[in-house]
């Protein structure tokens, strides 16, 4: 029983590779058709480059800004010291009271968790479609949060930046 199944599945997998390389639109078998992380077109930074900008953080317009493009209790659990809560998905709540400071700034550093997380390049691509930031100024940390507490350096807890 266990040999026809395995002829069975062997015969089917080299007649669907066949029909694969004959059909016009077959597909690319050395192409990889689900990459890590969505290309974007925004610049990306490392810890370093992250760890310089954070020296240049400011309070007010026209500096450099931090986004953090997770929830909120995420955010509050723990996030880069100086960094503002733009949650990805209830950019709502967020984006009016930061849009005049992102629409002076500099440089914006925008992170998630790192890794697979995604929420940043999605915050990225709304803040220039949807609310006109210049996409030169967006800086994706992909690294994120967790590339920040793998380097060991301090981590702010609450509400506040």
């Amino acid at each position: 029983l266990w040999t026809q199944a395995l002829a069975i599945a062997l015969v089917s997998t080299v007649l669907a590779l066949l029909a694969n390389v004959v059909h016009p639109r077959g597909l690319d078998l050395t192409r990889n058709y689900f990459p890590s992380a969505p290309e974007h077109p925004f610049q990306v930074i490392g810890i370093e480059d992250v760890k310089e900008y954070a020296q240049y953080l400011s309070d007010g317009p026209g500096g450099f800004t931090f986004l953090d493009a997770r929830k909120q209790e995420s955010y509050q659990a723990e996030h880069l010291p100086g960094a503002l809560l733009c949650d990805h998905y209830q950019q709502d709540r967020f984006i009016p009271g930061l849009l005049p400071r992102l629409a002076e700034a500099m440089v914006i550093v925008i992170y998630c968790t790192g890794g697979n997380c995604e929420d940043s390049i999605f915050l990225a691509n709304d803040l220039v479609y949807q609310h006109g930031i210049a996409p030169e100024v967006l800086h994706i940390f992909e690294g994120g949060i967790n590339a920040w507490r793998e380097a060991g350096l301090s981590l702010n807890k609450g509400a506040k930046p």
